[in-house]
């Protein structure tokens, strides 16, 4: 198994962790009032935004690693 992670970085991932969990669930109930509204653009808006968190976090989750991960200059 790895290394034991540093407390406070544990604690930074876990905090980064938990505000994506909480607006993917904001997302989600944003994505049921626009469904009770009938709101097409609302409906996108939420569902994009469910989809970026979720992603963000999966990222937190499985960081790629550095030899798979492609060389980009953002």
């Amino acid at each position: 198994m790895g290394e034991a992670m540093d407390p406070a970085v544990e604690q930074a991932y876990l905090f980064d962790l938990k505000a994506r969990c909480d607006h993917a669930a904001a997302a989600v109930m944003g994505i049921n009032s626009a469904l009770q509204a009938r709101d097409a653009e609302g409906l996108f808006y939420h569902l994009n935004a469910l989809l970026s968190h979720a992603a963000t976090a999966s990222r937190v989750l499985w960081p790629a690693s550095s030899a798979v991960r492609p060389s980009v200059a953002w």
